[in-house]
């Protein structure tokens, strides 16, 4: 099942950027530009998440999301808040205590955006424990986070799950040091960019995988990693 994803902003260079980094990645899309419009479409079109801009023509993003929260119809459907003008701290206070899930300060990555999805919609969507990784003879269950190979399960932490999670997820791609952090960690790229925290997140992932598996994960020396 494809996801669907609103896009409310009245950008158009943005609308086109997002579109394009969500399609590829499997999610149908619609968009809004005008904030009045928003309750409307999204009764009719029921979208999964919607990305709302803070700044809207026609209504606040703020008070659109405290319109769709009020709105039995709308009110379940969880909002991802974004913003490249209001970036301080209360500003995405204010937005989650205004019903948004969560607060994107732009500009972000496509990266970012799609880790944050798939941990939002894996919450919102409680579908039984599930393969959803699989390679190379090694399966990844994502709702148990747990990783076997054959019948061994192989006992992971936190971070070097997500970080074997990002490189089966996106197979053949160079996934840099700066976007693992955002998404592994969820650093502010331009603030922490020291590659060393991924160097040995990595080194220990390839370890306790095995030469088998880890022979697949390719260390290409100022660009990142990339599972072949």
């Amino acid at each position: 099942m494809a996801y669907r994803v609103l896009i409310v902003d009245d950008d158009a260079a943005i609308v086109k950027m997002l579109e394009m980094w969500l399609r590829e990645r499997g999610y149908l899309t619609a968009h809004c530009a005008d904030g009045a419009e928003v309750p409307a479409k999204a009764v009719a079109w029921k979208p999964d998440v919607i990305l709302l801009d803070v700044l809207l023509r026609g209504a606040d993003g703020l008070e659109v999301c405290a319109r769709l929260k009020r709105n039995p119809a709308t009110k379940c459907i969880p909002v991802i808040m974004m913003s490249g003008f209001r970036k301080q701290m209360e500003d995405a206070v204010t937005g989650l205590r205004g019903g948004a899930v969560d607060y994107l300060v732009k500009p972000f990555s496509a990266d970012l955006l799609a880790a944050k999805l798939e941990i939002l919609l894996r919450r919102c969507h409680h579908a039984e424990p599930e393969v959803v990784r699989e390679r190379h003879g090694l399966k990844l269950y994502s709702n148990e986070r747990r990783v076997t190979v054959g019948d061994k399960e192989i006992r992971l932490t936190r971070k070097e799950f997500d970080l074997l999670d990002r490189l089966m997820g996106n197979p053949f791609r160079i996934l840099s040091p700066q976007s693992l952090l955002e998404t592994v960690w969820g650093y502010d790229a331009d603030a922490y960019t020291d590659p060393h925290t991924v160097e040995v997140h990595m080194s220990r992932l390839r370890r306790k995988l095995g030469k088998k598996f880890s022979s697949h994960i390719v260390n290409l020396i100022g660009s990142g990693y990339r599972l072949d």
